[in-house]
């Protein structure tokens, strides 16, 4: 067994005594060599790997947080706008039964508003009168005073033609059966479409087509 001294102080005079101190160094003590060396490393306390972990992912959530804040942030493309509303246009082929008026509706000129009119006063059994007839507007009321409805159109110098500019579809009246508007004209013209279409067409059923 080896032998190592150790060498200790004793008082002011600091005498060294060598004294022999026996080590065992039994092949047991020293098993610690052949340990894995992993044992000894230092470890991290419980709360820095946690913490470390934590702030990677507070890190990539506040990176998603910004990615989708950019996103909502962000301006649509022209692209991606809605189109523009299209005003309706006076179609002159529209058949009776069918004749509808709508705000913004254009017309070429001031007789085909006219004409639009008459067809949906008379599909409507409605009796109207001009208030309002001249160059720069036309204005459509019903007979009835306590009645509100009212349509009235003028020309759209941006667009060149005639606008429905107010139209009020409130109409409180009962129905007639009797209209002046129903010239000789009016009724030829409406027939001849549909004897063109329906060949066939009888008198007897000219009058449910009204």
């Amino acid at each position: 067994m080896p032998i190592r001294y150790i060498t200790r102080s004793q008082g002011w005079r600091k005498q060294v005594n060598k004294e022999p101190v026996y080590l065992n160094v039994d092949s047991s003590s020293d098993s610690y060599e052949f340990v894995d060396g992993s044992l000894y490393k230092p470890h991290m306390p419980l709360g820095c790997a946690d913490s470390s972990s934590d702030n990677d992912k507070g890190k990539k959530l506040a990176t998603g947080d910004k990615d989708k804040s950019d996103e909502l942030k962000t301006p649509l493309d022209s692209e991606d706008d809605a189109d523009p509303a299209v005003n309706p246009i006076f179609n002159d082929a529209t058949m009776f039964r069918h004749v509808r008026l709508e705000l913004s509706m254009e017309f070429t000129t001031r007789d085909a508003f006219k004409k639009r009119v008459r067809n949906y006063t008379l599909q409507e059994g409605m009796s109207v009168r001009y208030k309002k007839n001249d160059t720069t507007g036309c204005k459509v009321v019903c007979k009835n005073e306590d009645c509100p409805w009212m349509v009235f159109c003028s020309y759209n110098k941006w667009n060149g033609c005639w606008q429905i500019k107010t139209f009020n579809d409130d109409h409180t009246c009962e129905r007639t059966f009797k209209n002046r508007c129903a010239t000789k004209s009016w009724v030829t013209d409406i027939l001849v479409k549909k004897v063109r279409k329906l060949p066939t067409f009888r008198h007897c059923e000219i009058f449910n087509y009204f």
